[in-house]
C-alpha cells in the first residue's frame, strides 16, 4: 500500500473537535437532538459521518473519542462503556468512508 494511502491514529486529549467537526458550534447548527450519545447516537454519527465525508480528500488529523457538550465529561459517573462504543462507531466510519 502506498504510504499515502495509509491512516496514522494519534492518541491525544483535544476533544472538542471529534471527527473533523467542531462541537458546540457546528453541532448547534448542523446536529439533530442533544450531545448524548447513549440517547442520540444514530444523530452523532451522521453528524461524524459527514465531517469524515467532507475531509476525506483532505490530509486531516481526526481526533476520536467523545466529550459532554462544551468539553464537559461525557456522563456523571464516569462510565466506559459509552466511550468504548463512540471509539468503535468512529473507527467503522473512517473505514466505510475512507476505503
Amino acid at each position: 500500500m502506498p504510504p499515502f494511502l495509509c491512516w496514522i491514529y494519534t492518541v491525544w486529549s483535544w476533544a472538542p473537535e471529534p471527527m473533523i467537526r467542531s462541537t458546540p458550534n457546528e453541532f448547534i447548527l448542523f446536529g439533530k437532538g442533544t450531545w448524548h450519545y447513549v440517547n442520540n447516537a444514530d444523530n452523532i454519527k451522521q453528524f461524524y459521518f459527514e465531517g469524515v465525508q467532507r475531509a476525506k480528500n483532505f490530509e486531516s488529523i481526526y481526533t476520536l473519542g467523545m466529550r459532554g457538550f462544551g468539553d464537559l465529561p461525557l456522563s456523571e459517573p464516569i462510565n466506559i462503556q459509552p466511550l468504548e462504543q463512540v471509539l468503535a462507531d468512529q473507527s467503522d466510519l473512517q473505514g466505510r468512508v475512507r476505503k
